[in-house]
C-alpha cells in the first residue's frame, strides 16, 4: 500500500510546506520506500505521498508528471491493464518516462478527461491529481472502494488523505464524534459511508470522484453495477464462467516487481487462489506460516504440494493483542470484533495479500449458512445494542 495526502486552498490563501509535512508524518508506516510532497506555483495545491514500490521500482518515483509538468499525480494502488493502456496512449502521441502503472493516468487524464480515464482503469487506486492549467484539484477512487480516501472541508481548506488521522493532523480541526456513526457502529456494527465517526470527515465513495476549482467542488458517480436481466443458465455453465473470470483476476494481480505473498488460512478461498496462482506461474509460492493457540493444522494439510517452502512460528497471544490495539489506531475508527478475534486475524492480514472475501462467499458459503450468519449477527448487534442503551433504547 501507498499513502497519499493533501491540501486545497478554496479561498486562495497560500498553502504552508509545513501543513502537508505534518499530513505526512502520520502516514509514514504506509510507504516505506519513498516520501515526497508538490506544492503548487501559486501555492493553493499541495500533494503529499508515501510509496511502497511494487511496479517500476527504480523509475517510479511519486509524485509523477505529464511532459511539460502541467500535471502531476500522487497514487495509491495498482492499475492492472496499465499495458495496454500505455500502449494505445503512445499510439497517440504521449511518451511515457517511466514504467509505472500510475503514469497512464496522467496522460489518461489528458487525452479522455475525469470520467473517461476512469472508466477505462481496472485496479484498485485512489488518487490526486492536480491540473496547473486548469487549477484544478481531482480525486477518484476505485469502483468498490478497495483504496480508502477521505476529505474535509474546515476554514477554507479542503484536506484529502488515505487516512483520517492525516486530517486531523490540520491545526485547528475540530475533533468531535459524529453521532449518528456510533449509533450505526453500535447498531450494525460497521459505519456505513460516506460518514466517518468524526464530523466533517467524509469517506470519498467507491465509484465516484472529486473535482475541485476556485471557491468550490462537486462529487460524481463514474460507474454504477448493473445486472444482466432475464438470463438463465445452468450451474454447471455459471460454476465455468465464474472459474474463467476468476483466472482471468487472479492472473492481473500478478504483475509485480517485488516478491508476492498470499495469505494460506487453510479456508477454501485462501487456498483455491494460491492453487491457481501456482497454475499460471508454474512455480510453488513460497510461504510465511503462523499458528495460534494449536491452529495451523488445516494450513500444513493445504501447505502440501502448494508451498515450496517457508518459516513457520507460533504468534504469542499477548502479541496478538498488542497487534489489535495498533490495528485499531491505524483505523480511526472502533472496530467490532469477535470476541475469539485471533481467529479472525488472517482477514485483517489479508488487505496487502491476493484475497478477496467475496471469493470466500462465493466458494463456501450456501443458502442455508448465508441465512445462519445474517440471523446470528442482527441478535448480536440487538444485544449490543440494548447492552448500551437499556432495554427502552434510553441509557441506564
Amino acid at each position: 500500500m501507498c499513502g497519499i495526502s493533501g491540501i486545497y486552498a478554496l479561498r486562495g490563501e497560500p498553502i504552508q510546506p509545513d501543513e502537508l509535512a505534518a499530513q505526512l508524518a502520520t502516514i509514514v508506516h504506509r510507504g516505506p520506500n519513498q516520501g515526497a510532497t508538490f506544492l503548487s506555483p501559486q501555492r493553493v495545491c499541495g500533494l503529499g505521498i508515501r510509496r511502497l514500490s511494487i511496479i517500476d521500482v527504480a523509475g517510479g518515483d511519486q509524485p509523477i508528471s505529464n511532459e511539460d509538468g502541467s500535471i502531476h499525480l500522487v497514487y495509491n494502488g495498482e492499475t492492472y491493464n496499465h499495458q495496454p493502456l500505455r500502449a494505445e496512449l503512445e499510439r497517440l502521441g504521449h511518451h511515457p518516462h517511466s514504467h509505472s502503472d500510475a503514469e497512464v493516468i496522467v496522460h489518461g487524464y489528458e487525452t479522455w478527461g475525469p470520467a473517461g480515464v476512469l472508466n477505462r482503469l481496472r485496479g484498485m487506486f485512489a488518487f490526486a491529481l492536480w491540473d496547473e492549467t486548469r487549477q484544478q484539484l481531482f480525486l477518484a477512487r476505485d469502483r468498490f472502494g478497495i483504496k480508502p480516501l477521505y476529505y474535509a472541508e474546515h476554514e477554507g481548506r479542503l484536506s484529502f488523505a488515505s487516512e483520517i488521522k492525516a486530517i486531523l493532523a490540520q491545526p485547528h480541526f475540530p475533533r468531535r464524534v459524529h453521532l449518528p456513526a456510533l449509533q450505526a457502529m453500535l447498531t450494525l456494527g460497521f459505519v456505513p459511508g460516506p460518514a466517518t465517526m468524526f464530523e466533517g470527515i467524509f469517506k470519498l465513495p467507491p465509484a465516484h470522484f472529486l473535482l475541485a476549482q476556485a471557491n468550490e467542488f462537486q462529487i460524481k458517480p463514474y460507474w454504477r453495477l448493473t445486472y444482466q436481466e432475464n438470463r438463465l443458465i445452468s450451474e454447471a455453465e455459471a460454476a465455468e464462467q465464474f472459474l474463467a473470470l476468476l483466472q482471468e483476476s487472479v492472473q492481473m494481480h500478478l504483475m509485480s516487481e517485488v516478491p508476492l505473498g498470499a495469505l494460506l488460512s487453510g479456508g477454501l478461498d485462501s487456498g483455491a487462489l494460491v492453487t491457481l496462482i501456482n497454475r499460471g506461474q508454474g512455480l510453488g509460492v513460497r510461504g510465511w506460516g503462523s499458528g495460534v493457540g494449536g491452529h495451523g493444522a488445516e494450513v500444513e494439510s493445504w501447505g502440501g504440494g502448494i508451498i515450496i517452502s517457508g518459516p513457520r512460528s507460533p504468534v504469542p497471544g499477548q502479541k496478538l493483542d498488542q497487534s489489535s490495539k495498533r490495528f485499531r489506531l491505524a483505523l480511526k475508527t472502533p472496530a467490532m470484533m469477535n470476541r475469539r478475534w485471533h481467529g479472525r486475524w488472517p482477514n485483517i492480514l489479508a488487505q496487502s495479500t491476493i484475497r478477496s472475501p467475496l471469493v470466500r462467499l462465493i466458494l463456501t458459503c450456501t443458502r442455508r449458512s448465508w441465512a445462519t450468519w445474517k440471523s446470528r449477527r442482527v441478535r448480536r448487534r440487538r444485544c449490543r445494542f440494548t447492552s448500551c442503551t437499556g432495554p427502552a433504547g434510553k441509557p441506564g
